[in-house]
């Protein structure tokens, strides 16, 4: 982990929460306006960039590259949790 990502470890089950109550995928900046309007502290968005890397990286949020922009939306199997 990098230096302050331990800091924001409750951003991510924040970030699977929105990506469950979302039908369609969603990008990077969609999910971190989402997640700053949960919390009173602002979230950078290079934060939940590092949070959506990680859960890609562990199979819970799958990733898909279109037209240069990157979405992301919950993994079918981690739906439920």
């Amino acid at each position: 982990m990098r230096g302050r990502t331990a800091d924001y470890l409750y951003v991510e089950p924040e970030i699977l929460k929105i990506l469950r109550e979302s039908d369609v995928p969603m990008t990077a900046l969609g999910i971190n306006f989402r997640v700053n309007n949960k919390f009173d502290k602002i979230i950078e968005l290079n934060t939940v960039k590092r949070q959506l890397s990680t859960l890609v990286k562990n199979r819970k949020v799958l990733e898909k590259v279109k037209d240069d922009t990157t979405f992301y939306k919950i993994n079918s199997r981690n739906k439920s949790n």
